[in-house]
Order: C-alpha cells, then sequence, then structure tokens
C-alpha cells in the first residue's frame, strides 16, 4: 500500500500511517515525507502540536535523522 495524499496535515498524515500500522500493513513512503515531518521540527513558528505529530511520524517511519540539524 502506498500512502500519498496532497497536502495532508501532520495529524492526517499520522492518523493514517498509525491506521496501517494498527491494521499491520506496511506502508512505503516517499522521502518526502520524513522531510517534511523534519521541517516542521525546525520551523521555529511550529504548534506544539505539529511537532507531536512531526516526531510520532519519524518515530512509526523510522526516519534517518543522522547528520540532520533539527535546531538551527
Amino acid at each position: 500500500m502506498i500512502l500519498w495524499y496532497v497536502n495532508p496535515s501532520l495529524e492526517e498524515t499520522y492518523q493514517a500511517l498509525r491506521s496501517f500500522d494498527v491494521l499491520g500493513i506496511e506502508a512505503k513512503y516517499s522521502a518526502d515525507t520524513c522531510f517534511l515531518a523534519f521541517q516542521s521540527l525546525r520551523s521555529p513558528t511550529a504548534q506544539v502540536k505539529d511537532i507531536f505529530y512531526a516526531l510520532k511520524i519519524t518515530e512509526i517511519l523510522k526516519c534517518s535523522h543522522d547528520k540532520l540539524d533539527i535546531i538551527e
């Protein structure tokens, strides 16, 4: 199953990933999903809710964060 939305919120993305995880469906994703989550973590204007969902997304997808500056 391929996970692909057009401009979903972080909350919607997390809910979809969590649903797949609960159902035992392996979601395929692009590196863009991890990039968007990390981008949200870097944003100085990010809401706490968005930071929460971005962290949950990176956890589910096991996004690689080696050599990535989240905080500038």
